[in-house]
Protein backbone atom coordinates (compact mmCIF):
# COMPACT_ATOMS: atom_id res chain seq x y z
CA UNK A 1 0.00 0.00 0.00
CA UNK A 2 1.30 3.47 -0.82
CA UNK A 3 0.73 6.80 0.90
CA UNK A 4 1.48 10.01 -1.01
CA UNK A 5 3.21 7.85 -3.64
CA UNK A 6 5.70 6.54 -1.07
CA UNK A 7 6.01 2.76 -1.30
CA UNK A 8 5.44 0.53 1.69
CA UNK A 9 8.71 -0.95 2.98
CA UNK A 10 8.28 -4.48 4.29
CA UNK A 11 11.44 -4.79 6.37
CA UNK A 12 14.60 -3.07 7.52
CA UNK A 13 16.66 -5.24 5.18
CA UNK A 14 14.44 -4.28 2.21
CA UNK A 15 14.75 -0.61 3.12
CA UNK A 16 18.53 -0.73 3.45
CA UNK A 17 18.93 -2.63 0.16
CA UNK A 18 16.51 -0.36 -1.74
CA UNK A 19 17.72 2.93 -0.27
CA UNK A 20 21.47 2.37 -0.41
CA UNK A 21 22.96 5.35 -2.26
CA UNK A 22 19.62 6.98 -3.18
CA UNK A 23 19.19 10.72 -2.78
CA UNK A 24 16.02 12.40 -1.57
CA UNK A 25 16.21 16.06 -2.44
CA UNK A 26 14.29 19.28 -2.74
CA UNK A 27 10.87 17.92 -1.79
CA UNK A 28 9.76 19.03 1.68
CA UNK A 29 7.16 16.24 1.67
CA UNK A 30 9.54 13.38 0.81
CA UNK A 31 8.91 10.56 3.25
CA UNK A 32 10.78 7.42 4.14
CA UNK A 33 8.44 4.80 5.49
CA UNK A 34 9.53 1.78 7.52
CA UNK A 35 6.91 -0.82 8.35
CA UNK A 36 4.24 1.92 8.28
CA UNK A 37 5.38 2.95 11.78
CA UNK A 38 7.93 5.69 11.18
CA UNK A 39 7.65 8.68 8.86
CA UNK A 40 10.55 11.04 8.38
CA UNK A 41 9.92 14.21 6.42
CA UNK A 42 12.73 15.58 4.27
CA UNK A 43 13.83 19.20 4.12
CA UNK A 44 15.24 21.59 1.54
CA UNK A 45 18.37 20.25 -0.13
CA UNK A 46 19.35 16.67 -0.62
CA UNK A 47 19.97 13.88 1.84
CA UNK A 48 21.03 10.34 1.26
CA UNK A 49 18.85 7.64 2.74
CA UNK A 50 21.24 6.85 5.56
CA UNK A 51 21.54 10.55 6.51
CA UNK A 52 17.76 10.80 6.75
CA UNK A 53 17.40 7.48 8.51
CA UNK A 54 20.12 7.39 11.15
CA UNK A 55 17.63 6.58 13.93
CA UNK A 56 15.86 3.29 14.37
CA UNK A 57 17.84 1.14 11.93
CA UNK A 58 19.21 -1.95 13.69
CA UNK A 59 22.26 -2.39 11.47
CA UNK A 60 25.60 -2.24 13.26
CA UNK A 61 27.58 -1.99 10.01
CA UNK A 62 25.70 0.86 8.35
CA UNK A 63 24.22 2.83 11.23
CA UNK A 64 25.83 1.82 14.53
CA UNK A 65 24.77 -0.74 17.11
CA UNK A 66 21.49 -0.44 18.94
CA UNK A 67 21.56 -1.97 22.40
CA UNK A 68 18.83 -2.79 24.87
CA UNK A 69 19.00 -1.01 28.21
CA UNK A 70 18.59 -3.49 31.04
CA UNK A 71 15.82 -2.65 33.51
CA UNK A 72 17.06 -1.41 36.86
CA UNK A 73 13.82 -1.70 38.85
CA UNK A 74 13.38 -4.64 41.21
CA UNK A 75 10.37 -6.05 43.08
CA UNK A 76 10.22 -6.31 46.86
CA UNK A 77 7.39 -8.23 48.53
CA UNK A 78 6.04 -8.84 52.03
CA UNK A 79 2.96 -10.41 53.60
CA UNK A 80 2.24 -8.67 56.89
CA UNK A 81 3.08 -10.27 60.20
CA UNK A 82 1.48 -9.49 63.56
CA UNK A 83 3.77 -6.47 64.14
CA UNK A 84 4.66 -3.15 62.45
CA UNK A 85 6.44 -4.94 59.59
CA UNK A 86 9.55 -2.73 59.73
CA UNK A 87 11.75 -3.51 56.73
CA UNK A 88 14.70 -2.05 54.86
CA UNK A 89 14.00 -2.34 51.13
CA UNK A 90 17.21 -0.69 49.93
CA UNK A 91 20.10 0.39 52.16
CA UNK A 92 21.24 3.16 49.80
CA UNK A 93 19.69 5.97 47.77
CA UNK A 94 17.00 4.86 45.34
CA UNK A 95 13.53 5.49 43.99
CA UNK A 96 10.14 3.85 44.31
CA UNK A 97 8.44 3.20 40.96
CA UNK A 98 5.20 1.68 42.23
CA UNK A 99 3.44 0.34 45.32
CA UNK A 100 0.71 -2.31 45.29
CA UNK A 101 -1.20 -3.22 48.44
CA UNK A 102 -3.94 -5.83 48.85
CA UNK A 103 -5.74 -5.73 52.21
CA UNK A 104 -8.03 -8.64 53.18
CA UNK A 105 -8.46 -7.30 56.73
CA UNK A 106 -11.51 -5.63 58.26
CA UNK A 107 -9.77 -2.29 58.82
CA UNK A 108 -7.41 -0.13 56.76
CA UNK A 109 -3.64 -0.60 56.68
CA UNK A 110 -1.08 2.10 55.99
CA UNK A 111 2.20 1.44 54.18
CA UNK A 112 4.60 4.13 55.43
CA UNK A 113 7.92 4.85 53.77
CA UNK A 114 11.01 6.16 55.56
CA UNK A 115 14.04 7.83 53.94
CA UNK A 116 16.65 5.79 55.78
CA UNK A 117 19.08 2.96 55.13
CA UNK A 118 18.36 1.04 58.33
CA UNK A 119 15.31 -0.73 59.73
CA UNK A 120 12.82 2.01 60.64
CA UNK A 121 10.90 2.53 63.85
CA UNK A 122 7.16 2.69 63.20
CA UNK A 123 5.82 6.19 63.75
CA UNK A 124 9.19 7.94 63.42
CA UNK A 125 10.40 9.98 60.41
CA UNK A 126 7.66 8.98 57.97
CA UNK A 127 8.34 10.37 54.47
CA UNK A 128 5.00 9.41 52.89
CA UNK A 129 2.19 6.88 53.13
CA UNK A 130 0.05 4.65 50.90
CA UNK A 131 -3.30 3.86 52.57
CA UNK A 132 -5.34 0.79 51.69
CA UNK A 133 -8.93 0.43 52.83
CA UNK A 134 -10.29 -2.81 54.30
CA UNK A 135 -11.09 -5.49 51.75
CA UNK A 136 -9.56 -3.57 48.84
CA UNK A 137 -6.36 -2.88 46.97
CA UNK A 138 -4.29 0.23 46.37
CA UNK A 139 -2.05 0.68 43.33
CA UNK A 140 0.18 3.73 43.04
CA UNK A 141 2.66 4.21 40.18
CA UNK A 142 5.13 7.02 39.53
CA UNK A 143 6.50 7.43 36.00
CA UNK A 144 9.68 9.11 37.22
CA UNK A 145 9.83 7.43 40.62
CA UNK A 146 9.87 8.95 44.09
CA UNK A 147 13.46 9.59 45.18
CA UNK A 148 14.87 8.54 48.54
CA UNK A 149 18.29 10.11 49.14
CA UNK A 150 19.43 7.89 52.03
CA UNK A 151 17.65 4.56 51.63
CA UNK A 152 14.19 3.02 51.25
CA UNK A 153 12.58 1.57 54.37
CA UNK A 154 8.95 0.93 55.28
CA UNK A 155 6.50 -0.03 57.98
CA UNK A 156 2.93 -1.31 57.67
CA UNK A 157 0.66 -0.17 60.48
CA UNK A 158 -3.02 0.21 61.39
CA UNK A 159 -3.24 3.97 61.98
CA UNK A 160 -3.14 6.93 59.60
CA UNK A 161 -1.21 9.34 61.84
CA UNK A 162 2.51 9.56 61.04
CA UNK A 163 3.28 8.70 64.68
CA UNK A 164 1.09 5.58 64.69
CA UNK A 165 2.78 2.30 65.57
CA UNK A 166 -0.23 -0.02 65.68
CA UNK A 167 0.59 -3.57 64.62
CA UNK A 168 -1.20 -5.26 61.75
CA UNK A 169 -2.58 -8.79 61.94
CA UNK A 170 -0.66 -11.70 60.45
CA UNK A 171 -1.50 -12.32 56.77
CA UNK A 172 -3.71 -9.22 56.67
CA UNK A 173 -2.08 -7.44 53.75
CA UNK A 174 0.19 -8.17 50.82
CA UNK A 175 2.60 -5.40 49.77
CA UNK A 176 4.63 -5.23 46.56
CA UNK A 177 7.10 -2.36 46.06
CA UNK A 178 8.90 -1.84 42.75
CA UNK A 179 12.06 0.16 43.36
CA UNK A 180 15.47 0.93 41.96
Amino acid sequence: MAEDNVPYVASVATFIAAADGLTYGGDANAKVQLGRLVHITGSEGSKTANEVYTIGIPSATAYGAISRIAPTAAPWHIVTAANTNAQTIKASAGAIRSVHVFNIGTSPVYVKFHNQSTTPTAGVSVAWCVPCQAGSRADVAFSGGVAFTTGISMTVVKGIANGNAGATAADEADVLVVYE
